[in-house]
């Protein structure tokens, strides 16, 4: 007999962070029990561990052998209440990839008449409420207004169904749809990037992104207002590392003044010799999710500009900032086609995702910020386009499923 937990129909114990389900009577005959699929959506927070552990204390207890171990400093001998390890699928869902082994119960398992269920993540509850921290959103206070307030917006890819047209020019609404043409956002000045075939709207943690399984295929935007009348600059993009980022190469912009690559594991800026220079912020994993962040400043005031950047993993919110420069590209005052990809590399590999994109001039902190916090928000699936002024996020408790297979003797 298979048995259906949802969490709807559970009690929720907000203080021990447990559902309780309460039965109507006993299980006849319990034989054997296993954990035949589990998914789980985390309550909204600023950060989700990569693994969680689906738990049960009361059928722990039924079991009559020792199922699970956790390996630990100490007493790693002592049984363990983990039922399943659930992966994440996208940022904040977990799901059991294979079904469990069938368990054992003791025959006294069927005077019970509850039993609870609960996650982790290693020792730590999951909470099932949305926490109070994490009602206000950690970007929810930057809106499409306010990126569209930038000084000297230049460029802003934000991939939206109305800035993403098919070769016909509709919108593309839905993951899949295929796209020819992409539009700046109308805040920035008029920009329209085309490729050699198809593009695909593709999943972007919660979000929206480009990928394409075209070989030779690119995008290239020639026509627009391309050069820049300042010599500092910010650009941020997110993107999903292609496969290959560990022992290919991948250019992912090339702006004239602007130009990065993925090259073996490195975040690589060019400078104006041509030369692939380190930007410091350590070795990439390939499929992994970024938010790469490139300024060009004078920060001596001595005429000598560098590059600075800064990377970050979308999906674990971790930081690389080495708060150093490298040599400077090329300078910016020219008018340039901006590429990304390049036709040999099929689009990033055929695997990688292209993000949300910002370009301004200027370094402005707050602008910076703006920018970051506004392109982790669409990785995150948050609401920007508030007209009262304020993001709003779409903050939920969360849920899960458990079916529960038991097998039971004849009466």
């Amino acid at each position: 007999m298979k048995y259906l937990l949802h969490h709807t129909d559970a009690t929720y114990d907000a203080n021990k962070k447990v559902w309780v389900f309460t039965l109507d009577r006993r299980i006849a005959n319990p034989r054997s029990i296993r954990i035949e699929t589990c998914t789980f959506t985390a309550a909204t927070a600023d950060t989700y561990p990569a693994v969680v552990y689906m738990r049960s204390r009361t059928l722990t207890s039924w079991c009559t052998i020792k199922h699970t171990i956790e390996v630990k400093g100490a007493d790693h001998e002592n049984h363990s209440n983990v039922l399943a390890v659930l992966e994440q699928t996208l940022r904040g869902k977990y799901a059991l990839k294979n079904a469990g082994n069938f368990l054992p119960v003791h025959s006294h398992t069927a005077h019970t008449r509850s039993f609870d269920i609960f996650f982790t993540d290693g020792d730590t509850l999951m909470d099932g409420e949305v926490q109070a921290a994490a009602q206000s959103g950690g970007n929810a206070d930057v809106t499409d207004a306010d990126i569209a307030a930038t000084t000297d917006l230049k460029l802003w890819i934000d991939m939206r169904e109305d800035t993403l047209l098919s070769s016909v020019y509709a919108n593309s609404p839905n993951i899949g749809d295929p796209v020819r043409y992409i539009y700046a956002n109308s805040a920035a000045p008029s920009n329209i990037f085309s490729g050699y075939a198809d593009f695909d709207v593709t999943a972007f943690g919660q979000g929206r992104g480009l990928s394409s399984q075209a070989s030779w295929n690119y995008q290239v935007e020639n026509a627009g207002s391309n050069w820049l009348a300042s010599d500092e600059f910010t650009c941020g993009v997110a993107m999903k590392m292609p496969i290959n980022a560990v022992s290919g190469f991948n250019r992912l912009l090339n702006f004239w003044w602007l130009e990065i690559q993925i090259r073996q594991g490195l975040v690589t800026i060019t400078d104006a010799a041509g030369n692939y220079v380190d930007s410091g912020t350590g070795s990439i994993i390939p499929t992994k999710d970024y938010l790469i962040t490139v300024q060009r400043k004078d920060p001596d005031g001595n005429g000598v500009f560098e590059m600075f950047t800064r990377l970050e993993r979308l999906d674990t919110n971790a930081i690389v900032d080495p708060n150093s420069g490298t040599a400077s590209g090329k300078p910016p005052g020219q008018q340039q086609a901006m590429w990304i990809s390049h036709p040999s590399e099929h689009f990033l590999d055929k695997s990688g995702v292209l993000g949300p994109l910002i370009l301004f001039l200027g370094v402005d902190a707050t602008e910076t910020t703006n920018a970051e916090s506004w392109i982790r928000s669409q990785y995150d699936g948050e609401n920007t386009s508030s007209s009262s002024g304020a993001a709003t996020s779409a903050s939920e408790d969360a849920t899960f499923f458990v079916g529960l297979q038991i097998k039971q003797r004849n009466p």
